[in-house]
This record gives structure tokens, sequence and C-alpha cells, in this order.
């Protein structure tokens, strides 16, 4: 599930590099450019950073990571990261949902690789727009993307009903896809016991094939 981190721990920026490494290897092979700053970060870089940490736990195991500024205007995206034994899982879709969801900003901002089409794709489905690509040094070209999301949100006190909510619409969905589905996960503030949350149930499923599981997707909408 979801976690802040305390990414000032030695032993948690440890696993920050871990997972960030092996994810920005692959980044770097997209877009072809070895300079991405994360790449070659150290636990004591981890360590110094005034970025905000949460992390997406498999079991026992550091398997995503997220970071960011907020300030009262805007929330930077600053790293989004899954390991790559972690990939197709939903695990940067589910921990963006919950930044976007979670944190209140009039707008959200990130910045990745031009060339970094795969990325570019999850945040476009989520409602963010490339409002320029630049160059920062020779040899590669960013993209920045911003969704504007000003709203007003119910923050209400914990609901012990969350969690029955939440295994109600287990079981539907597990109906829906059969034998497709792998795991269901109640994620988001409704999921912590005794923390004030938007009344909002978020649910992240992990299927053995996206592409199979696909077929499903007239069905659950008519079903919502």
């Amino acid at each position: 599930m979801i976690q802040l981190l305390n990414h000032k721990d030695p032993h948690t920026a440890r696993r920050i590099v871990n997972v960030q490494r092996p994810a920005y290897e692959k980044e770097a092979e997209i877009i072809q450019f070895q300079g991405i700053p994360q790449l070659n970060e150290t636990a004591f870089d981890v360590m110094d950073s005034r970025e905000t940490f949460i992390g997406w736990f498999e079991g026992g195991e550091l398997a995503g990571i997220a970071s960011f500024i907020h300030t009262a205007e805007k929330l930077t995206i600053c790293r989004l990261v899954v390991h790559p034994v972690h990939f197709r899982k939903g695990i940067a879709m589910a921990l963006l949902r919950y930044l976007l969801m979670e944190k209140e900003a009039e707008a959200f901002e990130v910045t990745t690789g031009a060339e970094n089409e795969p990325a570019k794709a999850l945040y476009q489905k989520l409602g963010f727009s490339e409002i320029e690509q630049y160059e920062p040094e020779k040899g590669i070209v960013l993209s920045r993307l911003t969704l504007n999301a000003p709203r007003k949100v119910k923050v209400v006190s914990y609901q012990e009903e969350w969690k029955g909510e939440f295994f109600k619409e287990k079981k539907q969905l597990e109906a829906l896809f059969q034998n497709e589905v792998l795991h269901i996960h109640h994620i988001g503030s409704t999921s912590i016991p005794g923390m004030s949350a938007k009344p909002v149930i978020d649910i992240l499923i992990e299927v053995n094939d996206l592409g199979s599981a696909a077929r499903f997707e007239g069905d659950e909408n008519a079903r919502l």
C-alpha cells in the first residue's frame, strides 16, 4: 500500500535508491540520455532532499516511489518511478492518483523526457497537458506538463463503513473479472483507520494481463 517515507532515515534512503536507479536506467534507454540526475544519486543525496516521499509497498518490499514539493499554489512532482520488476501493475497510476486526490493545489506540474512516451501517456490519461518542450542542455529535450485543478473538496472524519463499502465493491469486481484478477487493494486515505479523508473509496486492481482484462471495461462502466 501507499505510505509516507522518512527519506532522512539511512535505511529508507537506500531502499529509495534501490528502486529509482534501475527505473531511471530504463528511462535513460528510452530517451537516450544518461545524465538523468536521480540516476546517479546516492542515499546521502536522497537524505538531503527537501522533497516529500511516498512509496508503494508489495508486501514488505518497496516497489514504487513518488516525491513532490508542495506549496499553496502548486504541487511539483519531482519523481515517479517503479522498480522494473513491478512494471505493469498499475503502481505508477496509483501513486499519481493518490497525489491528485489527497493533495490540495491549484496546479500540478511534472517534467519528463520528451521522448518518454509511456510517462507522458500516463500523465495525459489523468488530465495533464503538455505546455512546452525545452532543451536544458545539449542532447536532452524535456516536456513540461501541467494540470490545473482548482477545486473545493469535502474532507470528513473516518467512517467505519468505508471498509464495508470496499469489500462490497471488491466482491463485485471479483465476480466481474473472474480469473483475470490477482489482487484488489483498498488505497488512499479511506483505507487508513482513524484518518480524515475525502469520502471516495479508491481501489487498485492487479490483473494477469491488461489486454485480457480490457474486454471487461464496458461491463464495468455499465455497472458504474
